[in-house]
């Protein structure tokens, strides 16, 4: 017998964290999955670390995008330095580039978060509030 079926795959340190600050907090697993725009079943596979059973009894290993990660940490109430201290720095530093990711559409997302991080790297200017008076 294949000694890695049946054996479930650990969440990555991260997804432990918030599914307790979760668990803590009585969030569930429908107002997570609401605030990252995913399904509540692919939300559990990311905070469990793996998905559905394979048909030859393995587990997948299931891990979580930084962007959903991030949405799924402040949600949960968990602060950008515990995400880092947790081995996620791409996360923690998407919080901080966006303290209120939860009230960005999701589909504005990922340009906006984009373009904090670059004006926070000193790629792109950030935008002058003045205006030119002709």
């Amino acid at each position: 017998m294949d000694t890695n079926q049946n054996q479930r795959p650990e969440a990555e340190p991260v997804a432990q964290m918030i599914r307790e600050a979760a668990a803590a907090g009585g969030i569930t697993y429908e107002e997570l999955a609401a605030a990252t725009g995913q399904s509540k079943g692919r939300t559990g596979d990311i905070l469990r670390g793996y998905g559905p059973r394979r048909a030859d009894g393995t587990y997948p290993e299931t891990t979580g995008q930084a962007l959903i990660l991030a949405r799924l940490a402040q949600r949960a109430g968990v602060s950008a330095e515990r995400v880092r201290q947790a081995g996620r720095d791409d996360v923690a530093r998407m919080m901080e580039a966006v303290p209120t990711l939860a009230d960005i559409p999701t589909a504005d997302l990922m340009r906006e978060l984009e373009r904090r991080l670059r004006v926070r790297e000193g790629s792109l200017t950030a935008p002058d509030n003045t205006t030119k008076e002709g």
